[in-house]
């Protein structure tokens, strides 16, 4: 059971057991409970007026912990921040982000934005596009670009890379590779592709 979920269910047990002791403390004083839960409710009525906010990212934290779009560790973007889940509440999510900055997210505003999670898929596909001079013999330049993906440790070969001219100007020529990796070696796989094909050029 993910860390989340399991500390969740713990503070709801410890919470219900503290509520089942009172009662059944009180029982035997043969006390009339019935009036301490209708002042229970009405107590509990005014503090969710005064508490929306935080109710309603009580329950987004509920459907979170349901539904998991993410646990801890995972790889996330949330509101237009990138970083890793660190916890995730009942009331808030935090991310370290990859500057090492912590961010804490309340659950509603997550749950009604995007939720990209980069760790759910054990693949990735990198885009690199770039400009080459458009003297350049783009056949020969093509094939050497293959022969780099081809020999690269990092990028996979099943599913098969693509490489192809982009786009065209009067003084270059638009390259797109498309290429699949691990995930969490997106960027080592463009530095070593861009660092070859920028030596290959060199020559």
């Amino acid at each position: 059971m993910p860390e989340t979920t399991r500390t969740f269910i713990c503070n709801v047990m410890h919470l219900s057991i503290i509520i089942i002791t009172v009662i059944m403390a009180l029982t035997p004083f043969e006390i009339d409970i019935g009036p301490l839960v209708v002042g229970l409710g009405i107590i509990g009525f005014i503090v969710g007026l005064a508490l929306q906010g935080t109710l309603s990212n009580f329950a987004a934290g509920i459907l979170i912990l349901v539904r998991k779009p993410f646990d801890a560790g995972d790889v996330v973007e949330l509101a237009g921040e990138r970083g890793t889940v660190r916890e995730v509440t009942t009331t808030s999510t935090v991310i370290d982000t990859p500057e090492n900055v912590k961010v804490i997210f309340p659950n509603a505003k997550i749950l009604s934005g995007e939720i990209k999670n980069y760790t759910s898929h054990k693949t990735q596909r990198i885009n690199i596009s770039f400009d080459i001079d458009r003297n350049i013999k783009i056949e020969e330049f093509l094939k050497r670009v293959c022969d780099i993906l081809s020999s690269s440790e990092k990028v996979l070969q099943d599913p098969p890379f693509s490489v192809r001219v982009s786009s065209l100007s009067k003084d270059a020529t638009g390259i797109t590779i498309q290429a699949w990796c691990d995930q969490g070696e997106t960027e080592d796989a463009q530095h070593e592709i861009l660092l070859k094909i920028k030596s290959s050029l060199e020559k």
